[in-house]
Parts: structure tokens; sequence; C-alpha cells
């Protein structure tokens, strides 16, 4: 019975951790493609994503092809 406990306990200490860590880095990520009425790209626009919770901006700006990348975003609205 003792080593059942001792099994256990070493169980939890080492995996644990790793399951509690894997919680704490959720981010995400936003990418796409500015595109006017007539689907031309738009290279260079500044790009404003807003988490509305925090109210914390992220500014990027496209690239020649219109694609922009908001990468390591928090979790939010």
């Amino acid at each position: 019975m003792r080593a059942l406990r001792i099994s256990l306990g070493l169980f939890f200490l080492l995996f644990a951790p790793n399951a509690m860590f894997g919680q704490a880095g959720a981010t995400g990520a936003i990418l796409g493609t500015v595109t006017d009425s007539t689907g031309a790209v738009i290279p260079n626009a500044k790009v404003t994503i807003t988490n509305v919770a925090t109210n914390v901006p992220f500014i990027t700006t496209t690239s020649s092809a219109g694609d922009y990348l908001a990468p390591s975003l928090g979790p939010g609205s």
C-alpha cells in the first residue's frame, strides 16, 4: 500500500505541473487579407486589432500582397 502511495505521489509530481503549464500560455493569432470593394488587395494598410475587454490594441501593417498577421494575441473578444 505504501508503494502505491509513493507511486501516485511521484506521478502527480511529474505530470501535474505539465497539465497546469498547458493552460498558462493560451494565445491565438489572426491572419487575413485586406481588400477593397472590387477585391483588389490593399498594400501597406494599417490594421488595428483591439481586445474589447482590456482595450489593448495590436497594430500591424499589411504586406505588398495585402496580407497581415497578428501573432500571440491573448484570449478575448
